[in-house]
């Protein structure tokens, strides 16, 4: 298995771009392989991680597959997708706090 070790990969992308970054990654990265992406836009990785890391101020406050962390990091974004008929992948935009909600 590769490594891949990725930082900030769809930073300063714009949408169609980072698209690109992320369908290209699912093309080329095996079932084996071990993908790690820092980022402050978590919005397409979440959607086919299967463990996420959440660091702030130095410190993991979350570590769990993407179905428990979400709920237990952003409760009322979890509360507002689950409202969604048929939602199964969550959509997320960043806030101006640096905090993330569901569009």
């Amino acid at each position: 298995p590769k490594i891949w070790l990725l930082d900030e990969p769809t930073a300063s992308l714009d949408a169609e771009s980072e698209l690109l970054v992320w369908s290209t990654l699912k093309n080329y990265v095996q079932n084996d392989d071990i993908l790690i992406v820092a980022t402050h836009r978590p919005m397409k990785a979440l959607a086919w991680a299967n463990r996420v890391v959440v660091i702030r101020n130095g410190d993991v406050v979350a570590d769990d597959v993407p179905s428990n962390v979400f709920p237990k990091m952003f409760p009322d974004s979890a509360k507002k997708a689950s409202k969604i008929p048929g939602n199964t992948v969550q959509i997320m935009k960043p806030l101006q706090t640096g905090e993330l909600d569901v569009v």
